[in-house]
């Protein structure tokens, strides 16, 4: 699939902040009603890049991975 360059960014460093995804509902889900699915927002850690599950709207996370703690970028959704 390609992408619009205005849909891409470029950094030299890694965020500091949790990213959020949010989903297109019609979007396929292979996770689909399984442990292992986050459902259509979720979080992204940005030291190891493991998904977080969302509940809620908190302001930080704790990574289950690494344990990363960090703000979560709720204006940037990805």
């Amino acid at each position: 699939m390609a992408l619009h360059t205005d849909l891409v960014e470029l950094r030299q460093d890694r965020p500091s902040s949790f990213s959020v995804v949010e989903r297109d509902p019609v979007d396929r889900n292979p996770a689909a009603g399984t442990a292992a699915d986050l459902g259509l927002t979720y979080a992204v850690c940005p030291a190891s890049r493991t998904r977080v599950r969302l509940t809620g709207y908190p302001d930080y996370l704790e990574c289950p991975d690494c344990g990363y703690r960090g703000f979560v970028d709720w204006d940037h959704p990805c």
